[in-house]
């Protein structure tokens, strides 16, 4: 679970040189005409990265991230996945964070919302913001998302097949949406422009991340924050 910050640097103090060994960005786009009064590609802005925060199998932090990276520390473990009796390698966060929400924030928060909420937090932290109402509708979340509400569905599923319970318990609807993260974000930080959730497969991550970019080169936004949580 990664999230990052990024807007409109000084033009002085940013020059194109600095843009380049900033970040790389691999994005396949289809040009149109421009609506009237857009800003085109012949006058887009630089963009750079400002806030960091990520929470992941190697690490919950920026410098733990780092560190396991090169130190060449692998996050992959064998897992259980009930009722399968067959071990899996898979990256895993093992930390939970419900000690972070209050009891009303649980129910309707599943797990993969509450890791896009505290790495949002950090990477907002991160670029020395908390909410973005100052910016009004110049500021945007762009939200990669495939599987979010997985934990939450799956119990539903138990509750429902095996269980023979009739009625899912209060929230379901709330923590299993896939835009539920974004949504959080942007309520607990103002963020009051465009809030776009993209679900397109393991590519959702780029995507999210290049659209954002996009809107700041552009002239759409002046900043933006690019979520890109994993299922779980």
């Amino acid at each position: 679970m990664g999230g990052g910050t990024c807007e409109l640097p000084p033009p002085t103090t940013c020059p194109r040189s600095r843009l380049d060994k900033t970040a790389n960005y691999n994005i396949s786009c289809v040009w149109g005409i421009p609506l009237q009064g857009t800003h085109t590609r012949s006058n887009s802005h630089n963009v750079v990265i400002t806030g960091l925060g990520v929470l992941s199998p190697i690490g919950l932090s920026v410098a733990e991230v780092s560190a396991s990276l090169t130190s060449a520390r692998s996050g992959v473990a064998m897992i259980e996945a009930a009722p399968l009796q067959k071990r899996f390698p898979a990256g895993i966060i093992k930390q939970t964070f419900d000690d972070r929400f209050t009891k009303l924030e649980l129910p309707y928060l599943d797990r993969c919302q509450q890791l896009a909420i505290l790495a949002a937090r950090d990477a907002i932290h991160d670029a020395g913001l908390d909410s973005f109402a100052n910016y009004g509708q110049r500021a945007g979340i762009y939200y990669g998302n495939v599987a979010g509400g997985k934990v939450t569905e799956q119990a539903w599923y138990q509750q429902l097949l095996v269980d023979s319970k009739h009625a899912s318990r209060p929230f379901t609807a709330m923590a299993i949406m896939h835009n539920g993260g974004a949504a959080q974000i942007s309520i607990r930080h103002q963020v009051l422009g465009p809030v776009v959730t993209h679900g397109s497969a393991c590519s959702a991550s780029s995507i999210a991340i290049g659209e954002a970019m996009r809107a700041i080169r552009d002239g759409y936004l002046d900043i933006a924050v690019a979520e890109v949580p994993k299922r779980r």
